[in-house]
């Protein structure tokens, strides 16, 4: 009988990979920092396997974020399902384009943010005006 993985591991375990690949770490770097094979990485990511609170300081420390990041959504999970953004599959160019975003300039950035806002809520008004998405 195969165990299905609590919705609460499920979601800190996706948060755990959104983190990990958005900072360009691989899975193999995680295991190593914090001793163990990545094929437990792969289960903590995908929430086969719980990882013990002294594993969750070192990933923090690793990835130089405070310890709630990992637990994003988890007050919102329904027990039966992870719904919150970050357990969903980001596309690759969505990672890349975080990726670059962050060493964007300031002024630029902040320029290139209402650059998406706009393209974004006018995508969504459109969608919303005939029912149909480009």
């Amino acid at each position: 009988m195969t165990k299905v993985p609590n919705a609460i591991d499920l979601q800190v375990g996706a948060n755990m990979r959104f983190l990990r690949v958005r900072l360009g770490i691989s899975q193999e770097t995680l295991a190593e920092h914090l001793g163990v094979a990545f094929q437990q990485v792969q289960k903590y990511e995908k929430g086969a396997n719980r990882i013990s609170a002294s594993k969750i300081v070192m990933t923090c420390r690793l990835f130089g974020c405070p310890i709630v990041d990992l637990f994003y959504g988890v007050e919102d999970v329904d027990l039966g399902a992870v719904t919150t953004p970050r357990a969903k599959d980001q596309s690759s160019t969505a990672i890349k384009a975080m990726k670059l975003f962050d060493t964007i300039p300031g002024k630029q950035r902040t320029a290139l943010l209402a650059l998406i806002r706009s393209l974004a809520v006018s995508d969504l008004a459109s969608e919303d005006e005939d029912g149909s998405h480009d």
